[in-house]
C-alpha cells in the first residue's frame, strides 16, 4: 500500500493542521473509473453514493450494495478513506429503508456517512457508535453558534461554501472537531439546503438530489445573471492550510474521470508543494489543464472577502474549456494552439446554445495544415463556423490522461505442493508475514489441456491488488478446476489483503429495531440527556402565526392574530409590539430572525433580545437554537422551515429543544396528516423565500425565460433573498388540515405585495380566521386569484 500520503485518520484527526500533519484532500467518485482517477493522481479520500438517498441521485455511476463492500475495500488497500452520503432530506414513509441504507453502508466498512438531515444524528450517534458522521454543507452550517449545537453528534462539519478566509479561520480555532471546506467545483449560487426553486417549480427537490439547476436559466433576457463560475481555489491553498481546517473537497461526482483525475493531480500537488515549502502560484498554462476537464470559468468564490461580484459567470452557463477567439469576416484568429481532432465548441450567442464537434481540417492562407500556432487566423470549414460566433476548445486530440492503471503490488508465489490427487498448495510472504493458498479440489489428471503455470498467473491476476507471479515446478500433464483457480484467487484477497478498516464490531441496535427509538416523547429531557429548565410551554391549537414587515401590516393582522412575527433589526420594532399589544391584548409579539447570519450577527441579535424582551423568538439559522441559554428571560421559540424538518423525527428532536417548527415546504398534505407528532406549523399563506445569495444583488427582481418573475428582497445583513413568483394560498386547505389534528397555521404578508391596498390584507387573514372558527366564508375564488397551493398535493420526488 502507498503510505507515503499518510492522511490523517479521523480517529485521530486534529481540527488544526501543522506541518507534520498534513491537510487531507478528498476527491469525488461518481464511478469506479472516476475512483480509480482519484487514487492514482494523489486523494486522501472519496466520497460517492449509493442507489438512495444522495444529493446526486442522476448519477448513473452511483454505487450498489453489491459492489461498495469491494469497492471500500480497493480504496483502503491504497490507504484511501471511503465516505458515503446519505445527504438528502428524508420523508417518514422513507425511514425504514434509510435506516436499511445506512446499516448495508456501515457494514460494507465505509470510513464514515455525510448527512444533511441533522435531526438523523441523535439516532445514528447511539446505534452505530462506531460510524464516523459528517455533516454536509447541506445542512447551511455557516457559523460557529450553528456548529456548537451539533459537534457533539458529528465528527466533521462541512461547512458552507459562502464563508471567507477569516471566517473560516476564526470557527475552525474554535471548534472541537474537524472542518471541511470545498476547494474546486460547481458553485450553488444559493446557499446549500435552501433552494426551494426546483422543487416548487418542477417538483424535483436539491434537496432530494434532483436538482433542475433553474440558476443555469437566463434571466430578464439579459444573461444567465444567476449562473456561477465554478470555483478553483488552487493558488489559495497555503491560506486554506493555515486556516486550520482539516479537508479540502474537490466537488464532482457527476464529473468524468478525467475531470477527477486532472484537478485530483494539480491539488495534490499544490499540498505537497506547501508542506516542502516549494510553495509557487500555478500558472495560467496550469489552469488550462484543469479547464480542459470542465469549466464555466473559475472563481476563488466566497474565500476572498466581499468577492461575490466576481462569482458569477452570466456569459455561459455550460463547460466552455479554454476560449479560444471569436469568428470575424469567417476568419477565427487563434488565442490558442489548436490541432486537428481537438474537441472546439461554437457558442451561438442568439441562439443561446453550444455546439461541440472535432476540428476536421484547419485551413491557413488557402492551405490545410495540421496544426496552428497562437495568432494564427484560421479558417475550419464547419457549418457552425459563423461570424460572432465564440470558440471554445473542450478537448485535445494529444492531451494527456491523468486517469491511469491502479498500481498493484508484485507478489511472488512458491509452488509447494504440485502433486496428483493432493490440493494445489502455494505458499508466499507479504508485508513479513508468510502465509499459505491451499485449492479446495485435488490435483486431476489432464485428459484434455495441462495446467500450466500461465493458467494459474492469469487467473490469480484477475484481482485488483496484486501481480502475481509463480516461482517452483509444475508437474507436467495435471489438471485443477476452474472453480478452483477462482477460489484460489478470492483466498489471495482474504488471506494477503492487510486488515482494511471494516467495521468489525456490531451497532447497538440493528435497523429493524430503531423503530422503538423512534416513538414519539412527550417528556422535557433535551437531546443530550439533561433536563431542560426553561419554561416549557403549553402549545395551544388552532392558532393563526402571522409575519408581517411593517408597522400598518401590524395594525392590520393584529385582531386576528394569535402570534405575530417582526424584524428584530427592525428600528421599528418596539413600536410595533406596542401597537399589536394595544390593539390584542392576548397576542404574543415574537422576534423574526433571518437565516444567513455571521456570529457577530448573532451576538448582536442575542443583545437586542435582551433589549426588546420579545415572548418569542422564529429561529431561521441553527445557531440560535439554542439562544435561551444567553439570556435571563422567557423565550418562546419557533423554528422557520429553512430548518428543514422532514420527519417525526426532526419534530421530536426540536420538541425537546422547546422549538416549535414550520414543517418543510416541500410536503404534501398527505404526508402531513400521517405525522405522529403534530406539534409544527403549515406555512400556509405568503410568498416562500426560494433562494438565499451572500451580497446585496442590484436587481429589483429576476424573470425568467417564461416570463416569471421573482422578487429580491435585501436583508438588514445585506444579503438577498428570492422569492417565490406566486403567493402560496391554501384558504380552502385549512378544513382538512384540522379535521387531521393539524391546528398552528402560519402567514406571511409583505408591503410588498399589496402596496396600497393594506385593507385587502384585512380581507384574506379574516377568512382565515373565520376557516378556524368553523364560520362559512362563502365565494372566495377572488382570494385565490394569481395564487397557488405550492406542494399540497404533487410534493417533490
Amino acid at each position: 500500500m502507498d503510505s507515503s500520503k499518510n492522511p490523517t485518520k479521523d480517529n485521530n484527526e486534529l481540527t488544526k493542521n501543522t506541518k507534520n500533519t498534513k491537510i487531507v484532500l478528498m476527491s469525488p467518485a461518481g464511478s469506479i473509473e472516476a475512483l480509480h482517477a482519484a487514487i492514482n493522481n494523489g486523494a486522501d479520500a472519496v466520497y460517492l453514493g449509493v442507489k438512495n438517498f444522495n444529493a446526486r441521485r442522476k448519477n448513473m455511476g452511483n454505487f450498489t450494495f453489491e459492489n461498495l463492500p469491494e469497492t471500500i475495500k480497493l480504496a483502503h488497500f491504497h490507504n484511501v478513506e471511503v465516505f458515503v452520503t446519505l445527504n438528502t432530506l428524508i420523508k417518514n414513509n422513507e425511514l425504514d429503508l434509510w435506516f436499511d441504507t445506512l446499516d448495508k453502508v456501515y457494514r460494507a466498512g465505509a470510513d464514515a456517512v455525510i448527512i444533511q438531515d441533522l435531526f438523523l444524528l441523535p439516532y445514528i450517534k447511539k446505534n452505530y457508535p462506531n460510524l464516523k458522521i459528517h455533516i454536509s454543507t447541506q445542512a447551511s452550517i455557516m457559523n460557529y453558534a450553528g456548529l456548537k449545537n451539533w459537534e457533539n453528534y458529528a465528527n466533521r462539519v462541512v461547512l458552507s461554501r459562502e464563508l471567507d478566509y477569516e471566517e473560516i479561520t476564526e470557527i475552525a480555532q474554535k471548534s472541537k472537531i474537524p472542518l471541511e471546506v470545498f476547494c474546486h467545483g460547481h458553485l450553488c449560487i444559493s446557499y446549500s439546503g435552501q433552494c426551494l426553486i426546483s422543487s416548487l417549480i418542477g417538483k424535483r427537490s436539491g434537496n432530494r438530489g434532483l436538482c433542475a439547476s433553474s440558476c443555469r436559466k437566463e434571466y430578464n433576457r439579459n444573461g444567465y445573471l444567476l449562473s456561477p463560475k465554478d470555483l478553483a481555489l488552487l493558488n489559495k491553498i497555503p491560506q486554506m492550510i493555515e486556516s486550520g481546517i482539516h479537508t479540502i473537497k474537490i466537488e464532482g461526482r457527476m464529473k468524468s474521470p478525467e475531470y477527477v483525475g486532472t484537478v485530483t493531480k494539480y491539488y495534490r500537488k499544490a499540498i505537497d508543494n506547501y508542506y516542502v515549502n516549494k510553495w509557487q502560484n500555478f500558472t495560467h498554462e496550469d489552469f488550462n489543464q484543469i479547464r480542459m476537464s470542465f469549466n464555466r470559468d473559475f472563481t476563488t468564490g466566497f474565500f476572498d472577502k466581499n468577492n461575490y461580484k466576481n462569482v458569477l459567470s452570466p456569459e455561459l452557463p455550460t463547460h466552455r474549456g479554454i476560449f479560444i477567439g471569436k469568428i470575424k469576416n469567417k476568419t477565427l484568429k487563434l488565442e490558442y494552439e489548436l490541432y486537428v481532432h481537438d474537441g472546439i465548441g461554437f457558442w451561438d450567442h442568439q441562439k443561446k446554445e453550444m455546439k461541440g464537434i472535432f476540428v476536421p481540417k484547419i485551413i491557413e492562407n488557402k492551405t490545410e495544415i495540421n496544426y496552428a500556432k497562437e495568432g494564427s487566423e484560421v479558417y475550419i470549414p464547419l457549418k457552425n463556423f459563423k461570424d460572432g460566433a465564440s470558440v471554445y476548445l473542450t478537448s485535445k486530440s494529444n492531451g494527456k490522461s491523468f486517469i491511469g492503471e491502479l498500481k498493484k503490488y508484485n507478489l511472488i508465489l512458491e509452488i509447494i505442493t504440485c502433486e496428483f490427487r493432493k490440493p494445489l498448495v502455494l505458499k508466499g510472504i507479504h508485508n513479513d508475514v508468510e502465509k499459505t493458498l491451499i485449492s479446495l479440489s485435488e490435483i486431476q489428471e489432464a485428459k484434455n489441456a495441462a495446467l500450466s503455470k500461465e493458467d494459474i498467473e492469469e487467473k490469480l491476476n484477475k484481482n485488483d491488488f496484486f501481480n502475481v507471479k509463480l516461482s517452483g515446478n509444475l508437474e507436467q500433464n495435471l489438471f485443477l478446476p476452474s472453480s478452483s483457480l477462482t477460489d484460489l484467487k478470492n483466498q489471495l484477497n482474504n488471506i494477503f489483503l492487510p486488515e482494511i478498516h471494516l467495521q468489525k464490531s456490531e451497532p447497538l441496535k440493528t435497523h429493524h429495531l430503531l423503530k422503538n427509538e423512534m416513538k414519539i416523547e412527550n417528556n422535557n429531557d433535551n437531546n443530550d440527556g439533561k433536563i431542560n429548565n426553561h419554561k416549557t410551554y403549553t402549545k395551544t391549537q388552532n392558532q393563526l402565526c402571522v409575519r408581517v414587515d411593517s408597522v400598518e401590516l401590524v395594525k392590520k393582522v393584529a385582531p386576528f392574530s394569535n402570534i405575530i412575527y417582526f424584524d428584530l433589526l427592525d428600528p421599528k420594532f418596539n413600536e410595533a409590539k406596542t401597537i399589536a399589544k394595544n390593539i390584542n391584548p392576548l397576542i404574543k409579539f415574537f422576534a423574526y430572525t433571518q437565516l444567513v447570519l455571521s456570529d457577530l450577527d448573532i451576538e448582536n441579535i442575542i443583545k437586542l433580545l435582551k433589549k426588546e424582551k420579545p415572548e418569542g423568538i422564529m429561529i431561521s439559522n441553527h445557531g440560535l437554537l439554542r439562544v435561551e441559554q444567553e439570556i435571563d428571560f422567557p423565550l418562546e421559540k419557533h423554528g422557520y422551515y429553512t430548518l428543514n424538518v422532514f420527519n417525526d423525527l426532526g419534530v421530536t428532536f426540536l420538541g425537546k429543544e422547546q422549538i416549535t417548527p414550520i414543517i418543510s415546504l416541500e410536503l404534501t398534505s398527505e404526508e402531513l396528516f400521517k405525522f405522529k407528532n403534530k406539534e409544527f406549523m403549515v406555512y400556509v399563506h405568503g410568498r416562500p423565500i426560494v433562494m438565499s445569495f451572500k451580497g446585496v444583488r442590484e436587481e429589483k427582481q429576476l424573470t425568467d425565460e417564461l416570463d416569471i418573475t421573482f422578487p429580491l428582497v435585501i436583508t438588514p445583513q445585506k444579503n438577498t433573498e428570492m422569492l417565490y413568483s406566486r403567493k402560496i394560498a391554501l384558504l380552502d386547505k385549512i378544513k382538512s388540515y384540522l379535521s387531521n389534528n393539524i391546528g398552528n397555521f402560519y402567514l406571511e404578508f409583505f408591503e410588498r405585495d399589496y402596496k396600497n391596498s393594506f385593507d385587502y390584507v384585512t380581507t384574506e387573514i379574516e377568512v382565515y380566521k373565520k376557516v378556524l372558527e368553523k364560520k362559512d366564508i362563502g365565494d372566495i375564488s377572488l382570494l385565490k386569484r394569481g395564487t397557488t397551493i405550492g406542494n399540497f398535493v404533487k410534493g417533490v420526488m
